[in-house]
């Protein structure tokens, strides 16, 4: 199997994606003391399935272990942009990460790409001049479910009630992936935001089955809501 097309920096290779170095990356995220489920490899095998992107994953050298998955997308314009997953900058030391980063710069020079952005945490690294901004939110969950009733706003308890008083069910059913694409579309649609398509939902729903939970809430037997829930 071919190694890298490209050396991009001293003590880390540029990898295409192959067994190797899904390999590589598979022993990283199982060495991260939590490895974060958008930070999975698998995510990797959906997207190219869905959309046939470019893929690459940095690799420091010498067995260090870490690694820096990216893709590659193009915009309307036809421009060139390099992107990693979400949690996905795995390094034992700010130095590891520094190299990495360092693989990344050279690599997107190299594809003549306009932008190459990684957020990992809370920190978001931007490698060259162009600007991507990306915003994500994350909420710590109480581990005590009454903690947590508690915790919710006075409107969102009244709307819990009502739904309860009007009967709405709540199913947990990954065989409800498509219905949850109809209404994620629908919102998606409603908000002018791009919609992903039906395939996406499907084989997330087949490489994640081990930490997937979708919830559907049910009116009067069809689909009216529903949550997708990664653990």
């Amino acid at each position: 199997m071919s190694r890298a097309v490209d050396t991009p920096a001293p003590d880390c290779d540029s990898l295409a994606w192959s067994a190797a170095s899904r390999a590589a990356w598979q022993a990283a995220w199982n060495a991260a003391p939590a490895g974060h489920p958008l930070a999975d490899p698998r995510w990797f095998e959906v997207i190219g399935r869905v959309w046939g992107v470019d893929r690459h994953v940095l690799a420091l050298r010498g067995g260090a272990g870490g690694v820096l998955p990216v893709y590659a997308v193009r915009s309307v314009s036809g421009g060139r942009h390099l992107f990693s997953p979400k949690h996905a900058l795995l390094a034992g030391s700010d130095d590891d990460a520094e190299i990495l980063l360092g693989g990344l710069a050279a690599l997107a020079r190299r594809q003549r790409a306009r932008s190459a952005a990684v957020t990992s945490g809370d920190a978001a690294h931007v490698v060259t001049a162009a600007q991507w901004t990306r915003t994500g939110q994350e909420l710590a969950l109480p581990g005590d479910a009454d903690a947590f009733w508690r915790g919710l706003r006075d409107k969102v308890r009244n709307t819990v009630r009502k739904a309860e008083r009007a009967e709405i069910a709540v199913a947990r059913d990954a065989g409800h992936v498509d219905a949850f694409w109809r209404l994620q579309a629908a919102a998606m649609t409603a908000r002018c935001l791009p919609v992903k398509p039906r395939r996406f939902f499907r084989e997330m729903a087949a490489a994640f089955a081990d930490r997937m939970t979708l919830y559907t809430a049910l009116a009067a037997g069809r689909p009216a809501g529903g949550m997708l829930v990664l653990r």
